[in-house]
């Protein structure tokens, strides 16, 4: 009679072991799931955004860095030989759903003797794309806690430069969206405020 109690006690533990195991892994997936990309061309936003502020004077006190990023990946500390540390913008815009948040930061021209150009900042750009959400996260999405492990893959949307990522964060499905305006570059969590914040950072500049 003990024989079968212990083989029994042995069988419930390895059944409440497999059901954690699998509660685990679960929440592990989707904790950072990319969605598939698609190369489907997004049809632009006739109307911009409304409650677009510009702040006209840059942030002089405490560069980006220091009050926003933490444990920054080895990807923005190339990008920061190529943008202002002290020259950047966190502003507001209010969709239909949430509040959202938007970045412009300003790069750093590269000299050389055929001209300057944005090829060195554009680069270190492009590398630093699957850690964007990492580093940036809790810029764009405020009232949300970051999943530090999550990777992005971006996709160019649009014929003027507009780049994409779409991914899934504790089930719920986000989207970062980054283009330039000159010399600066805007992050935004959807395509309206992007564009919204392209036209006044024009009308700023």
């Amino acid at each position: 009679m003990k024989f079968k109690f212990y083989i029994l006690a042995i069988l419930m533990l390895l059944i409440v072991f497999l059901v954690t195991f699998l509660i685990i892994t679960t929440n592990t997936k989707n904790e950072s799931e990319p969605l598939s990309q698609s190369n489907e061309i997004i049809k632009l936003p006739v109307t911009p955004a409304e409650d677009i502020s510009i702040p006209n004077n840059s942030n002089t006190q405490i560069t980006l860095f220091d009050g926003y990023v933490v444990a920054p990946s080895d990807q923005i500390k190339v990008l920061f030989d190529y943008i202002y540390l002290d020259v950047y913008a966190i502003f507001g815009c209010q969709n239909a759903s949430s509040t959202e948040q938007v970045l412009r930061l300003t790069a750093k021209y590269t000299q050389s003797q055929q001209g300057n150009h944005l090829r060195d900042v554009g680069e270190a750009l492009l590398n630093w794309e699957p850690f964007i959400y990492k580093d940036v996260g809790r810029i764009l999405f405020p009232q949300e806690a970051v999943a530090a492990n999550t990777r992005l893959v971006f996709t160019s949307i649009s014929n003027d430069g507009i780049r994409s990522a779409r991914f899934r964060v504790n089930g719920n499905e986000r989207t970062i969206f980054y283009g330039w305006h000159q010399n600066q570059i805007l992050f935004a969590p959807s395509l309206e405020c992007l564009y919204g914040t392209i036209e006044a950072t024009s009308e700023d500049v």
